[in-house]
C-alpha cells in the first residue's frame, strides 16, 4: 500500500511538473524558458527517484542516486538563471559562464561517481522502501556542496534584494519563490543526512513547487494593486486597456483590447511596444489597427514609495478625430477653387518632393503671374477670373503628368511651381499665351509672365528662391515684351536696396531724414498762388535723396505710409502756422491721405487734433484722396470724406480718371475739388471723342460746386487747355517744381509783387 501511495505522489508530482514545463515554454518569454528548465530538471530528479526505489539492481540504484544529485547542480544554475530574470537584474557574462564550466565538472563527476567513487560512497537503506544513503564523503563531495551552496546563496542574495528594492504589491512573489526554493533544499538535504529518512519529501513537494513557482511568475495578482488598478480600468472600459504587471506580464485586460491586439504582439509589455514602434520612455502614439486609428496612451505606474508596478495601455480610438484634422488640413493647404496646393501646402511638400525625386540637372523655382488679373475681374467678372485660375491649374496638373514637379497657387493670380530647370523652356513656351474659353462662344486671351532662379544652393530653403522668383517676375511684368525673365545680379542689388530703405525707414523719421517740399498751385484767373501741394521726400546719408516713386510703393506695401502720412500732416499744419503768424501765406496746403491709412486709423480723428494742437482753421488743410482708393473700401471712404467735411476740411479727388469708373466716383464720393492730370487731356487731335468727354465732366464737376485744380501743367499749351475747361487753379514745372518751404516762401512774396 505504502509503495501505490509513493507511486501515485510521484506520479502526480511529475504530471504537474511535465503540465507547468508545457505552460512554461509556451510563454515564448525569457522568464518562461527559464523556469521550463529548472522544472525539467526538477522532471528529472523525481524520474531518477523513482526509478532508484524501485530498482534491484544495485549500480542502477547508484547511477539513479548520483542524477539526482547532478539534477540538483542543474536545477540550482537554472533556477540562479530564473531568479536573475524574475527581479530584473543583469546578469554577468562572466558569472554564468564561469558556473556552466564550474557545474559541468561537477555533475559529470557526480555522474561517474558510480564507477570511480571519486566524492562519495554508497550505502542500501534497508526498510520499507529501498533508497541509497551516501557514506564515506570524500573531499569533491564538499567541492560539490560548495557549488550548490554559492548558487543557493545567489538566489537568496537576488531574492532579499528584490524584496527590498520592489513595490509591496509584489514583494510576495520573491517571498514564495524564496519559501518554495528553501524547502525544496531542506527536504533534499533531510534526506540526505538523516539516515533515518525513508521518504524523498522533496521529490513529492517538487510538483507542489511546480504550480507555486508558475503562479508566482506569470499568474500572480496582487490583490490590493487589482483593488487599486480597478477604479481605473472601470473608467476606460469603453476603450481598449491593457495592464501590465513589473515584469511586464498581462495583469488585466478588457474585452475590446482583446478584440483589437492579437495575442502574440499584446502577450507582454516589450512586444506591445515594438509593436506600437513606441520607445519605453514616450508614452503616446498614433497607431492605424484594422483600418481604424488609435490614440495609444502609455503610462508607467509607481505605487507611494517611487516604486514601478506597471503599467498601463489605453487605445482611444480617434479614427473620426483623424478624419476631420485631415479635412481641416486639406482645407488648410489646398486650394479649395483649382484643387492644388495653396502657397501653404506647396511649402509643406516641397522639401519632401526634392527628398524623393533625382535630377541630374538641378531644379529651378519660378512664380508664375497672370498679366492684369485685375482686369480680368473687372472686365468680364470674377466668374470668368475664377475659370482662368482653373484652367491654368489643370494644364500645370497635366504637365505634372510627364515632368517630375511640383506646383500651387501661392497668391491670387500666381503659380509656384519647382521642377527640373531643363524642363523650364517648353513649360514657359507653353504658358505664355493661351486661350482660355471663359463662357459660351466667348474666350479671354490669357497672357502670363514668370520669374524663375535656379537653385545653385541646395542647402538653402526653397522658400528663400520663392522670393528671389518673385522679384524676377515683378521686373518681368514691367515690360510687356517679356514673358520669361531669370534672377539676375542687378536684382539682388535692387533687393539689398529695399531691404536697406525697409530696415532703416523708422530711424529715418526720427533722424529728420524725411521732410517735405511744397509745389505751388496758381489761381487761374488772379494768376496769385491759391494754394500747395505737400510731398515727401527723403534725403538719405548714404543713398543720398529718393525718389518717392521708390519707397511709396514700398511704404504702401509693408503699412509705413500711415507713419510717413501722419508726419507730412504734422510738419505741414507747422509750416501753415509758421507761414501765417510771419504774415507770409495763409492760404490752404493739400495733403495726402493713402488708401492704408482709411482702415489704419480714423483719419478725421487726427487731422482734428493736428488742428487743435497748431492752431490753424480746418480749411487750411485740404485733404487728397485717390479715387484708386475707392476699391474694396468704399464705404469706409465715403464715411471719412464726409465725416472731415462735417468738421471744416476741405475734400480734393486726386488722379481723377486713374480709377475704373470715375463716372460712379462723381456719384457716389463727397468731394470739394477734383484734381484732373494732364495727361487725362492728351493732345491727340484725332480723339474728338476724347476732348468731348473731358469738357462735360469739367462741366458736371463745376454744376456739383466743386473746383477744379489741373496738375502736370508743363507749358503755355497747357495753360491754354487748362482755362479751356474752365479750370480754377493749376500745378505743374510751368509755375514751379516742388520746392523747399523756404523757397515756397520766396515763390509766394514774389507773385504777391
Amino acid at each position: 500500500m505504502e509503495h501505490i501511495l509513493l507511486d501515485v505522489g510521484l506520479g502526480i508530482s511529475a504530471v504537474l511538473c511535465i503540465c507547468f514545463i508545457y505552460k512554461s515554454f509556451k510563454k515564448r518569454t525569457l522568464l518562461g524558458n527559464r523556469l521550463g528548465r529548472v522544472l525539467i530538471m526538477m522532471l528529472i530528479s523525481v524520474v531518477a527517484y523513482h526509478v532508484n526505489y524501485h530498482s534491484t539492481n544495485k549500480l542502477v540504484m547508484y547511477f539513479a542516486e548520483s542524477v539526482c544529485h547532478a539534477s540538483y547542480d542543474w536545477m540550482l544554475f537554472f533556477m540562479t538563471a530564473f531568479v536573475w530574470e524574475l527581479t530584473r537584474r543583469k546578469r554577468h557574462s562572466f558569472m554564468k559562464h564561469f558556473y556552466i564550466v564550474l557545474v559541468s565538472i561537477d555533475s559529470a563527476a557526480i555522474l561517474t561517481n558510480p564507477i570511480n567513487h571519486f566524492a562519495f560512497s554508497y550505502h542500501i537503506r534497508q526498510g520499507i522502501f529501498n533508497n541509497v544513503a551516501l557514506v564515506d564523503p570524500k573531499a569533491f563531495f564538499w567541492v560539490h556542496m560548495l557549488v550548490g551552496c554559492s548558487m543557493i546563496g545567489i538566489i537568496m542574495f537576488l531574492l532579499v534584494r528584490g524584496i527590498l528594492t520592489t513595490s509591496r504589491y509584489y514583494r510576495v512573489r520573491y517571498e514564495i519563490v524564496g519559501a518554495l526554493c528553501l524547502l525544496t533544499m531542506v527536504f533534499i538535504m533531510l534526506f540526505i543526512y538523516d539516515e533515518y529518512s525513508v521518504i524523498d519529501l522533496s521529490k513529492l513537494f517538487m510538483g507542489v513547487a511546480a504550480v507555486f513557482l508558475n503562479v508566482a511568475s506569470f499568474d500572480f495578482q496582487p490583490i490590493r494593486l487589482m483593488r487599486n488598478l480597478q477604479s481605473y480600468v472601470d473608467e476606460n472600459m469603453s476603450d481598449a486597456t491593457i495592464i501590465y504587471d513589473d515584469k511586464g506580464n498581462v495583469l488585466k485586460i478588457n474585452a475590446k483590447a482583446k478584440n483589437l491586439v492579437e495575442e502574440k504582439v499584446r502577450q507582454n509589455k516589450d512586444t506591445l511596444l515594438a509593436y506600437l514602434e513606441l520607445e519605453d520612455e514616450e508614452n503616446r502614439t498614433i497607431k492605424v489597427i484594422n483600418e481604424s486609428t488609435y490614440e495609444v496612451v502609455y503610462k508607467p505606474k509607481h505605487d507611494d514609495r517611487g516604486f514601478y508596478v506597471g503599467s498601463t495601455f489605453i487605445f482611444y480610438d480617434v479614427t473620426e478625430n483623424m478624419k476631420r484634422l485631415e479635412r481641416e488640413h486639406k482645407a488648410a493647404t489646398i486650394d479649395s477653387l483649382t484643387g492644388c496646393y495653396n502657397r501653404a501646402g506647396f511649402f509643406e511638400n516641397v522639401d519632401k518632393f526634392i527628398e524623393d525625386k533625382e535630377i541630374t540637372g538641378g531644379y529651378a523655382v519660378m512664380v508664375s503671374g497672370i498679366r492684369d488679373f485685375k482686369g480680368i475681374n473687372g472686365l468680364y467678372g470674377t466668374r470668368a477670373g475664377d475659370r482662368v485660375l482653373k484652367e491654368i491649374a489643370r494644364r500645370f496638373t497635366d504637365y505634372s503628368y510627364h515632368v517630375p514637379m511640383l506646383y500651387g497657387r501661392t497668391a491670387e493670380g500666381k503659380f509656384t511651381s519647382i521642377l527640373p530647370f531643363d524642363y523650364l523652356d517648353k513649360i514657359v513656351n507653353e504658358l505664355s499665351h493661351i486661350q482660355i474659353p471663359i463662357e459660351e462662344e466667348m474666350s479671354v486671351n490669357v497672357n502670363m509672365c514668370h520669374g524663375f532662379v535656379v537653385m545653385s544652393d541646395m542647402t538653402k530653403p526653397v522658400e528663400y528662391y520663392y522670393e528671389i522668383a518673385l522679384l524676377a517676375l515683378a521686373e518681368c511684368k514691367k515690360n510687356v515684351s517679356n514673358s520669361v525673365l531669370e534672377y539676375s545680379n542687378a536684382m539682388a542689388q535692387e533687393q539689398r536696396r529695399t531691404q536697406t530703405l525697409v530696415a532703416e525707414m523708422h530711424e529715418a523719421i526720427e533722424k529728420g531724414e524725411f521732410y517735405i517740399e511744397l509745389q505751388p498751385q496758381i489761381d487761374l484767373k488772379t494768376n496769385t498762388v491759391s494754394g500747395a501741394e505737400a510731398l515727401v521726400r527723403w534725403n538719405h546719408p548714404t543713398l543720398g535723396k529718393i525718389s518717392p516713386t521708390e519707397f511709396i510703393p514700398l511704404f504702401e506695401e509693408n503699412g509705413f505710409i500711415s507713419s510717413i502720412d501722419k508726419f507730412v500732416w504734422e510738419k505741414t499744419a507747422e509750416t501753415l502756422k509758421n507761414l501765417s503768424e510771419e504774415g507770409i501765406y495763409d492760404g490752404p496746403i493739400s495733403v495726402n491721405v493713402s488708401r492704408v491709412d482709411v482702415t489704419a486709423m480714423n483719419v478725421a480723428e487726427e487731422f482734428e487734433g493736428i488742428v487743435k494742437k497748431y492752431g490753424i482753421k480746418p480749411e487750411m488743410l485740404h485733404i487728397e484722396v485717390t479715387e484708386s482708393a475707392c476699391e474694396g473700401n468704399k464705404e469706409a471712404l465715403i464715411k471719412m470724406m464726409d465725416t472731415l467735411r462735417e468738421k471744416g476740411f476741405v475734400v480734393e479727388i486726386d488722379d481723377f480718371g486713374s480709377g475704373y469708373s470715375s463716372l460712379n466716383a462723381l456719384m457716389e464720393l463727397p468731394f470739394d475739388i477734383v484734381k484732373l492730370d494732364m495727361d487725362f487731356m492728351r493732345d491727340d487731335e484725332t480723339d474728338h471723342k476724347g476732348g468731348v468727354i473731358v469738357n462735360a465732366m469739367a462741366g458736371m464737376i463745376h454744376n456739383l460746386d466743386a473746383k477744379i485744380i489741373v496738375e502736370g501743367v508743363e507749358n503755355g499749351e497747357s495753360v491754354k487747355k487748362a482755362l479751356g475747361i474752365d479750370g480754377d487753379a493749376a500745378q505743374g514745372y510751368h509755375y514751379s517744381r516742388p520746392v523747399s518751404i523756404e523757397e515756397f516762401a520766396e515763390f509766394v512774396k514774389k507773385y504777391k509783387k
